[in-house]
C-alpha cells in the first residue's frame, strides 16, 4: 500500500511539473512600423507622445519606426498602394490591404499605422494601449490578432 501511494504521489508530482514548465517564447524578429500622420491631427500627436515610447520600450532595437508626413502628394500616393484608390476612370484599384473599407479611399485617414506588411490600423485611443502592443507582437510573431481592433485594422493579401 505505501509503494501504491509514493508511485501515485510521484505521479502527481511529475505532472505538477509538467504543467507549471514555462513555454518557450519565440523571439520578436527586426520588423519595421510605418506612421501616417498629420502635424494637425491631435491623434497622430497623442500616438507619437503616447504609444511610440511604448513600442520602443517593449520590442527595444527589434522595432525600426518611420514617419511619413501625409502632406504631400507622392506620400499619399504612397498611401494609395496600401488602401487601394479609384483611378481616372473611376475603377478601384486595389491595395495591399485585405477587404479595406472603401468608404475611407480618397478620405486619407490618419494616422494610418502599418506593422511589418502583417496588418495596419487607422486611428488611435490610448484606451487601446495594451491591445496594439499585444497585436503588434502578434502580428510579427504570425500569431492571431485580438478580436477588440477589428474595426479598423485590415491584414495584408
Amino acid at each position: 500500500m505505501k509503494k501504491l501511494i509514493k508511485i501515485a504521489l510521484s505521479c502527481f508530482l511529475c505532472i505538477g511539473l509538467v504543467a507549471c514548465a514555462k513555454k518557450e517564447e519565440k523571439e520578436v524578429p527586426e520588423f519595421t512600423i510605418t506612421i501616417f500622420y498629420l502635424d494637425t491631427c491631435g491623434h497622430c500627436s497623442a500616438l507619437k507622445s503616447r504609444l511610440v515610447p511604448m513600442i520602443e520600450e517593449e520590442f527595444g532595437d527589434k522595432v525600426t519606426i518611420e514617419f511619413i508626413s501625409a502632406d504631400t502628394e507622392e506620400n499619399m500616393t504612397l498611401y494609395d498602394q496600401y488602401t487601394g484608390y479609384y483611378d481616372e476612370e473611376g475603377n478601384f484599384v486595389e491595395g495591399k490591404l485585405k477587404d479595406f473599407n472603401q468608404e475611407y479611399i480618397g478620405e486619407y485617414y490618419v494616422p494610418l499605422v502599418i506593422v511589418d506588411q502583417a496588418f495596419a490600423f487607422i486611428g488611435y485611443d490610448e484606451d487601446f494601449d495594451s491591445y496594439y502592443i499585444k497585436d503588434i507582437k502578434n502580428g510579427v510573431l504570425g500569431n492571431a490578432l485580438s478580436s477588440t481592433l477589428d474595426v479598423d485594422r485590415w491584414i495584408f493579401k
